[in-house]
């Protein structure tokens, strides 16, 4: 089966719409323009009367003078007791030179707001961060950060009373296992020149010439202690029912995803052809062993989440801008998740007591980009707010999505958020969110699976 690219051509209308004669515009031509127009045009259509929904009470906290964030959708930035939350602050605005800077890392106080700034690191992105989180060994006082040593990428691991270094890893890790046995690390380099916005560029990338590595690709390192070890490479990424498009192409991992008993490792395998078409699959592995299985390569798989030891979520994004969450069982489908669940993509991730599934949109047709909950039970899903991005987050690398993630007893959701003007994490308590929904008495495909 072929994968789907976003840069495949369509056919040529025989009668040109009305977007196709905007777009022959000069000034729309350039797609952070049309963007931006896009922006105003909502805007206008949020300033309606009654079109703008009513959003719950959250809470804000933003450094002052910094762009505020936590990253990714995949980790939580609360500390184990919910006490402290992690942050990155970047002095000034959205722009390129902002990013060009380093990025301060810390812990908020939830109760007073205050910042205390751990440490500064130069390796960093808007989308993930510098894949900041608490260690699952000491989840009130210890975390992992990655960062620069001698010409290369590593983790640190900070004591945020002391602030002082306590232990590094020689790889920059991308997921760790909560069990805190062992981490999974990739090249953020090579990340970062071929998926602008997820790796980093502080560094050179050293394998521009390489297409398919038999030396480089997913590395196991153990926490404890000893050398990273090649579990799956490049090369064996490529050989795993190789396609027609990978002739010549370049090989890269995004979006690890460690299973909660620690036994499989999921991930997106993704690769440039020369003309620059990029492509992609969902494949898993043995976090011991290695070995490859290929889940879903029928559509594009874009985020996903461990929903148990055998179950995998994955949204699969359609050539028509449809997408779904497939439930994957074992590595086979089971369906879809639930037929309450809207056909966009998004960032979904489970909550602590496995009852419900968080996940958010990209702007709707108003701009906002919404919060939402699925109960697994019921099949109720709601919707929590809808938060209109500010007017400078325009481009895919700018951009700031809401990535929403619980707080440890499931009490809380934080997201990062540029509503109010700028970055900004912003905390809401589900007891004081009354959102719209849609009821259903139809359990989900997993609360079936269950039973």
């Amino acid at each position: 089966m072929t994968p789907y690219t976003r840069f495949d051509d369509s056919p040529t209308p025989m009668a040109a719409s009305p977007k196709d004669l905007l777009l022959r515009l000069p000034l729309l031509r350039d797609r952070t323009t049309r963007q931006r127009v896009k922006w105003h045009v909502k805007a206008l259509l949020r300033a309606l009367p009654g079109a703008a929904p009513q959003n719950p009470p959250v809470v804000r906290y933003q450094v002052p003078g910094c762009e505020t964030f936590f990253g990714y959708y995949d980790m939580g930035p609360l500390s184990a007791d919910q006490t402290r939350l992690l942050a990155h602050a970047v002095p000034g605005g959205p722009g390129p030179a902002a990013r060009k800077g380093p990025a301060g890392i810390g812990t908020i106080d939830t109760a007073t707001g205050a910042f205390r700034e751990v440490a500064v690191t130069s390796s960093w992105c808007w989308q993930m961060g510098a894949r900041l989180r608490w260690h699952p060994a000491q989840p009130d006082r210890h975390i992992l950060c990655n960062g620069e040593a001698k010409g290369r990428h590593v983790t640190r691991v900070y004591d945020v009373e002391t602030g002082k270094e306590v232990d590094r890893y020689p790889m920059a890790l991308f997921d760790v296992a909560r069990t805190g046995e062992y981490g999974v690390a990739l090249d953020f380099a090579r990340l970062g020149r071929l998926r602008p916005g997820y790796g980093y560029d502080d560094l050179p990338d050293r394998t521009r010439g390489d297409t398919a590595s038999g030396k480089d690709g997913l590395w196991r390192v153990d926490l404890a202690g000893g050398e990273p070890r090649l579990l799956v490479s490049f090369a064996d990424m490529a050989a795993l029912a190789p396609e027609a498009s990978m002739a010549g192409a370049q090989h890269y991992a995004n979006l690890v995803m460690i299973a909660p008993d620690g036994a499989r490792i999921a991930f997106l395998h993704l690769w440039v052809t020369p003309d620059g078409r990029s492509h992609v699959r969902l494949l898993d592995t043995d976090a011991s062993i290695g070995g490859l299985r290929l889940l879903a390569d029928d559509a594009k798989p874009s985020h996903g989440w461990w929903l148990d030891g055998e179950h995998f979520l994955i949204t699969m994004v359609f050539p028509d801008g449809r997408a779904e969450y497939r439930v994957l069982r074992n590595g086979l489908p089971e369906g879809p998740m639930h037929p309450s669940m809207p056909a966009r993509d998004g960032h979904p991730s489970l909550s602590p007591d496995g009852r419900r599934l968080l996940t958010d949109s990209y702007p709707d047709r108003l701009g906002a980009q919404n919060l939402e909950v699925l109960d697994l039970d019921t099949g109720s899903f709601t919707r929590l707010g809808a938060f209109p991005p500010g007017r400078r987050y325009v481009g895919d690398e700018l951009r700031c999505d809401l990535h929403p993630r619980w707080s440890p007893r499931g009490d809380l959701i934080h997201f990062d958020s540029t509503h109010g003007g700028s970055r900004a994490i912003y905390a809401l308590a589900l007891d004081k969110a009354r959102g719209a929904g849609r009821e259903s008495r139809r359990p989900t495909v997993l609360a079936r699976a269950r039973r």
